[in-house]
C-alpha cells in the first residue's frame, strides 16, 4: 500500500513538472528570440554606415567651349564617310598629308570606274572612243605617273593653302600689352566684344573692346563694316574687361 501511494504522488509530481516546463517553454524561446533580434539589430547599428553615394553633377553647359566651325568633324552615319575632319585636312589653319603613288593611282582607277563618256559624247556629236582617249590622257594617265601625279598635286594643294591664308582672315595677336593675349583669328563682331577663334585650340573667345589696341582697332577697321565698327562702342566705357569664353 505504502508502494502504491508513493506511486501516485510520483506521478503527481511528474504531471506537474511537466506543466509548469510546457507553460515556461514559449517564454524562454520568445525571450531567445528576442535576443537574437536585439544582437542582430546592435551588430548592424555598429556596422559603419556606407558613404553617400558620389553623384557627379553633369556639366553646365555654359561652361563647355565652343569650336569654331572649321574645327568641327562632320561625318554621315548613313554613307559612313567623313565630310571633314580638320585633324586630317583643313586648308586653314593649313594642313595636308601628302598621297602616295598608290593613292593617286587608286584615285585614277575610281575616277575611270564612274565616268561616263556616252552623254558627252552624244552632246558633242564625238566618237565615243576619242572620249574615253582623251579622258585617260588628261585625268587617268598623270595619275598613274607617281612622279607626276606627287608634283601636280603637292603643287595644287599648295596654292589653294596659300590663297586661304593670303586672302582669310589672317590669324594674328590680339589684345594690349601688359594684358591678356589672344592669338588667334577674327571670326565676328558683337555688342561690345571681337569674337576670336583661337589659333592652336580652335576654341571661340570674346576678347572686349576695352582691351583692344591700337594696331587691332585698324586691323577692324579695314577688315569689318562701320555698323560692326559701331557694335564695339570703342568710345563708351566697358567695365569688364576680361577674356570671356564664349557660353
Amino acid at each position: 500500500m505504502p508502494s502504491a501511494m508513493s506511486s501516485i504522488v510520483a506521478a503527481s509530481i511528474s504531471k506537474r513538472i511537466d506543466k509548469n516546463m510546457s507553460r515556461q517553454q514559449p517564454a524562454i524561446t520568445q525571450s531567445s528570440g528576442e535576443v537574437i533580434m536585439a544582437d542582430a539589430e546592435e551588430a548592424a547599428q555598429s556596422l559603419p554606415s556606407p558613404p553617400p553615394s558620389a553623384k557627379k553633377d553633369p556639366p553646365d553647359l555654359h561652361s563647355l567651349l565652343e569650336l569654331a566651325d572649321q574645327y568641327i568633324p562632320r561625318t554621315s552615319t548613313a554613307e559612313q564617310v567623313e565630310y571633314s575632319n580638320p585633324k586630317k585636312f583643313c586648308v586653314k589653319p593649313a594642313y595636308w598629308k601628302r598621297w602616295d603613288a598608290c593613292t593617286y593611282a587608286s584615285f585614277a582607277n575610281e575616277l575611270r570606274s564612274q565616268f561616263d563618256p556616252v552623254p558627252f559624247a552624244r552632246k558633242h556629236r564625238i566618237p565615243l572612243e576619242e572620249v574615253q582617249e582623251v579622258f585617260s590622257a588628261i585625268v587617268c594617265n598623270p595619275l598613274y605617273d607617281a612622279a607626276e601625279a606627287k608634283r601636280r598635286g603637292e603643287e595644287g594643294m599648295q596654292e589653294l593653302l596659300d590663297a586661304y591664308n593670303k586672302y582669310g582672315t589672317p590669324s594674328r595677336r590680339w589684345g594690349k600689352v601688359g594684358g591678356k593675349i589672344v592669338e588667334g583669328e577674327l571670326a565676328r563682331i558683337e555688342e561690345g566684344v571681337v569674337v576670336l577663334t583661337g589659333r592652336e585650340t580652335g576654341n571661340k573667345c570674346k576678347l572686349p573692346a576695352v582691351q583692344l589696341n591700337d594696331a587691332d582697332i585698324e586691323d577692324l577697321r579695314a577688315t569689318v563694316t562701320e555698323s560692326e565698327m559701331e557694335m564695339l562702342k570703342l568710345d563708351a566705357t566697358n567695365t569688364s574687361a576680361d577674356i570671356v569664353m564664349i557660353d
